[in-house]
């Protein structure tokens, strides 16, 4: 069963009750309730090929999931801080690791919904040929994250009947975002109100394993949270075990200002199962779930689940993908500072088309005044780039040298023709990464030998404590002091 030792997120009153009812959810897809399976991308052979380790997310539904968030969701509400106190957003998926099963399994499943159960026991169903046994991880979170090892055994002749068709059409009623975008001006007056004019002091590029979560600090106290992501996609050494606690806890204590999401995928939003309620009062800014260019993309009913939470507390601005490479808001500061936000744009063979059409911030001195050197001009230039690769980050963000670069997509195998041009000399680029089976760091070796070349230090989020990568909190950036430090 779930393990509830993590009490801090269990709330009162009626979200106590939201608590316990996901938990029941939960602990009845670990029984072995047959649910509906999706899987939330496509599969492709240049997947297997990549040089880092490489896992899919399928997304899990329960009758009584759909029942109970056509209820929460649907529900008109008088008032923001009722939906509030009743509930928040939960994640149900199963991670599977690609060197565990095969491509031909996989794509056997995509594009469509199939029956399946989970086991954490060997079952003679594994050897039936109209069963597909997926090996992975059952991940589960209302509060706390949890991963359980075991098999999903997707049945390839349970078809599904024309009323549970009918029901999972519904979700997509459920959880519908409105094809609504938010214009740049209104999202460059979120941000400059939410800022408030403050300098840039620190940013923590925070450890919660092949996810990223960014927080930055002013000297006045405000603060912008760049992702809100966590994933530790390997089984702990024991159930229970609560990997990545540092980072998980300075969650729970962020006070941001308002929230940026690069995009929708898992490993950058369901930190925010160890967030406060009070996260969900401020204005979060993400790309739009589809855009001229990528029409058949389908966000995971998890992504959707917390769209649909925010829209409905009138909280969510959505960034038109269809814009393309373009500069979407500036954010002022004092001392002639500017905080940029970027849409990336184009494509790279690599990567799919919704981590190019993601969302950048950049931190640069002012481009209209370079006199004074006492100004960030003279002192940090910083990329945060979410999963947004060098191909897809507008050119004018390559024409000054980036002293602190946030490595794109975890350093993955990527098109690296814009990072042989970028100027060197950098100080640091940070990897937010974990390691794979063999102990070895999950990311692509190309990728981190060029990155070599450019920057004086390539640091990844687990290399204070290699004995104990869980331990490490954060890499910090001084934007003052032009340095980093491990925290």
């Amino acid at each position: 069963m779930i393990n509830n030792t993590w009490k801090y997120q269990r709330g009162t009153g009626l979200l106590k009750e939201h608590h316990n009812k996901c938990t029941n959810f939960f602990n009845k897809i670990e029984d072995g309730e047959e649910v509906y399976i999706h899987l939330d991308n496509p599969v492709t052979e240049d997947d297997l090929n990549a040089e880092n380790e490489t896992y899919i997310r399928a997304t899990l539904l329960s009758d009584e999931m759909i029942s109970y968030d056509a209820e929460m969701l649907g529900h008109a509400y008088n008032e923001n801080n009722e939906l509030l106190n009743k509930y928040r957003p939960y994640f149900v998926s199963f991670i599977i690791p690609y060197s565990q099963t095969s491509v031909t399994d996989l794509m056997l499943i995509e594009n469509t919904w199939y029956k399946g159960i989970f086991q954490t026991a060997q079952s003679e169903l594994e050897n039936n040929e109209t069963v597909i046994a997926l090996e992975g991880i059952l991940e589960t979170s209302a509060s706390p994250i949890n991963h359980l090892e075991g098999t999903m055994l997707v049945f390839k002749n349970k078809s599904l009947k024309q009323s549970e068709l009918e029901k999972i059409n519904e979700i997509d009623k459920t959880y519908k975002i409105s094809t609504f975008t938010t214009s740049n001006v209104i999202i460059e007056n979120y941000l400059n109100s939410a800022w408030n004019n403050d300098y840039p002091k620190l940013i923590d590029i925070y450890n919660v394993g092949h996810g990223n979560a960014d927080y930055i600090r002013g000297s006045n106290n405000h603060r912008i949270l760049y992702d809100v992501g966590y994933s530790y996609i390997k089984c702990p050494k024991a159930y229970g075990v609560f990997p990545y606690m540092r980072a998980a806890m300075a969650i729970r204590g962020m006070k941001p200002d308002c929230v940026v999401l690069s995009h929708w995928d898992t490993d950058h939003i369901i930190g925010c199962a160890y967030a406060e309620q009070s996260l969900f009062r401020k204005k979060w800014i993400a790309p739009s779930f589809i855009s001229s260019n990528d029409k058949k993309y389908c966000p995971s009913i998890n992504a959707k689940r917390l769209a649909m939470y925010l829209n409905l507390l009138g909280n969510l601005c959505l960034v038109d993908r269809s814009q393309g490479k373009t500069e979407i808001a500036t954010i002022s500061c004092i001392n002639y500072a500017e905080i940029i936000l970027w849409l990336g744009g184009g494509k790279d063979s690599k990567i799919t088309r919704h981590n190019c059409e993601g969302l950048i911030l950049e931190i640069v001195g002012s481009r209209s005044c370079q006199r004074d050197k006492n100004c960030l001009g003279h002192q940090s230039h910083i990329l945060l780039s979410g999963d947004v690769p060098y191909q897809c980050i507008p050119n004018t963000v390559f024409s000054k040298k980036i002293d602190f670069l946030h490595v794109p997509h975890h350093c993955s195998g990527m098109n690296l023709s814009a990072l042989t041009t970028m100027l060197p000399g950098g100080r640091a680029a940070i990897i937010s990464t974990d390691r794979k089976k063999d102990g070895t760091k999950n990311l692509d070796n190309t990728h981190l030998n060029e990155l070599g070349r450019k920057y004086s230090m390539v640091v990844c989020t687990i290399d204070h404590k290699p004995v104990d990568d869980d331990a490490n909190l954060s890499v910090q950036i001084d934007c003052l002091t032009n340095c980093i430090k491990f925290r």
